[in-house]
């Protein structure tokens, strides 16, 4: 099955939505998770491998400095519109592990953008799971965070 996935992604930022996290995240190269630094290797991974475009895509993949994967699942909220909530932001992202471990031998095709990556630890290994947010979505489930001691 070919993989459609492309080689290089936009870099130009041009609204401020999910899309735009994203790609910032990715020229951002790296982030700092849990005190450990995550070297991201790639977006918009279409994991379930269906054959179509952009069809249940994994946001971001990326290795941490102990060589763990990361998947991550964005999640963006610009006013009061809903993105879904926190629940099945999870059940999301781990449906994503439960098609890469049903697929990883097709995801050997895929190219990666910035770093190789072996489908067969992501699968099989300790890969973490993360949800990653801007404020504006937590808080609206959770409510503004306070200043310890408020």
């Amino acid at each position: 099955m070919e993989i459609h996935n492309p080689k290089e992604f936009a870099t130009k930022i041009s609204d401020v939505s999910e899309c735009a996290f994203e790609r910032a995240i990715i020229l951002g190269k790296y982030s700092i998770l849990d005190g450990k630094r995550v070297d991201w290797l790639d977006i918009e991974i279409p994991v379930a491998q269906s054959g179509k475009p952009r069809d249940r895509c994994l946001d971001l993949i990326g290795k941490d400095e102990d060589g763990r994967y990361v998947l991550c699942e964005l999640k963006f909220r610009r006013g009061s519109s809903d993105n879904g909530n926190p629940v099945k932001a999870a059940n999301q992202i781990m449906g994503y592990l439960v098609y890469i471990r049903q697929n990883y031998t097709t995801l050997r095709q895929h190219t990666n953008a910035l770093g190789d990556i072996d489908w067969e630890v992501v699968a099989n290994g300790d890969t973490r799971l993360v949800i990653a947010a801007n404020h504006r979505y937590w808080d609206s489930w959770y409510g503004p965070r306070r200043p310890k001691g408020e």
